[in-house]
């Protein structure tokens, strides 16, 4: 019986082996690639900005103040705050207040005895009776008050209406009807709204980097849509206590589209680095040694460290590590791996 097997068997391993060699292999698992966006390293003239914000004010070297040259009481308002007015609108009215009113009554009082003092001591120096000296006294008595009261007078006259100038905007208001005001003391203040600046704060370390006549890019915060390129005019070296900033004043004169207390961002050009080399922000990675990026050739990517200069929004300088012949990886370059194969939308695979 074993005799009888033993044969068989023998066959039956024999056809399993042929069996086992013509049977077809499982093929090689394909190399892992990935699909990426490329970008070349570009040569170019890179502005570095300073952003700060702030606010549009009124130019205070075009503002006009209005005072009362005696003192006088307030009557009324013929504006409000905001209005705007042309040259010649009134803009409030006042009155001689008691003690100016008994001012000018003594002047006028005292001016008819000087002028009869003066009368006298010239009949008098005719007769014998008084000096050339005496006469120049009257006479410079009569004189002086003469002033007093022409000036009390026009002064007078010029507060019953106090008119602009020059056509602006109300800025501010300082007095209401009824109050008693001192010579000299500030009652309105007009604005131009043709002169205007943003006032932008700026933190310490940065308004150091910006000089007068530096490029500004103004953007207003709101839905005007208002933007303008204009230059620093005035730098405020004075640090405010509470913010810890600074502010400079772009320049607005004759700039249409932004109001006063509008909200806007700056963006002023502190340096230009010429023929700077430069990537696609994207295209920049960061981990726990620095920044790299991918470089592509060959069909593969190789992970390339590089150092990070100046950064905009969609651009970064790259100082070292680079050069002009180079392509990075932009899109996907997250998912990448040092040597990993790449194909780009150009690669026949990326349609398979």
């Amino acid at each position: 019986m074993n005799h009888v097997l033993r044969p068989i068997l023998l066959i039956g391993l024999v056809t399993l082996a042929l069996t086992a060699c013509g049977a077809p292999q499982p093929a090689a698992p394909a190399a892992i690639s990935a699909e990426v966006s490329t970008a070349p390293v570009t040569v170019q003239d890179l502005a570095e900005t300073v952003t700060g914000f702030g606010s549009v004010v009124f130019d205070p070297s075009a503002q006009h103040t209005f005072s009362a040259d005696i003192e006088a009481r307030v009557i009324d308002l013929q504006v409000r705050a905001g209005e705007r007015v042309e040259t010649g609108a009134v803009l409030l009215r006042l009155e001689p207040s008691s003690t100016t009113a008994v001012e000018l009554s003594r002047a006028r009082n005292d001016l008819i005895a000087a002028r009869a003092a003066s009368a006298r001591a010239q009949r008098l120096r005719q007769d014998g009776l008084a000096s050339d000296a005496d006469v120049e006294a009257a006479e410079n008595q009569r004189r002086d008050l003469e002033t007093l009261v022409s000036s009390l007078e026009r002064s007078t006259r010029r507060i019953s209406e106090l008119a602009a100038v020059e056509s602006g905007v109300v800025d501010t208001i300082f007095v209401a009807p009824g109050d008693l005001v001192s010579s000299g003391q500030t009652l309105v203040r007009l604005s131009s709204l043709e002169q205007l600046l943003a006032a932008i704060q700026l933190e310490i370390e940065d308004v150091t980097r910006i000089a007068v006549g530096d490029p500004v890019q103004l953007h207003a915060l709101d839905n005007s849509g208002a933007e303008v390129t204009t230059q620093v005019r005035l730098i405020d070296i004075r640090v405010d206590p509470a913010s810890r900033t600074t502010t400079v004043f772009a320049d607005l004169h004759g700039v249409a589209g932004f109001l006063p207390g509008q909200a806007v961002r700056a963006e002023i050009t502190a340096e230009v680095h010429h023929q700077a080399l430069t990537v696609p922000r994207r295209a920049v990675l960061y981990d726990e040694t620095g920044a790299f990026v991918y470089v592509v050739a060959n069909g593969s990517a190789r992970l390339q460290r590089i150092e990070v200069g100046v950064t905009t929004t969609s651009v970064a300088e790259v100082t070292s590590g680079l050069d002009a012949s180079q392509t990075v990886a932009v899109e996907g370059a997250a998912t990448l791996s040092d040597g990993m194969q790449i194909r780009t939308a150009a690669d026949p695979a990326t349609n398979q």
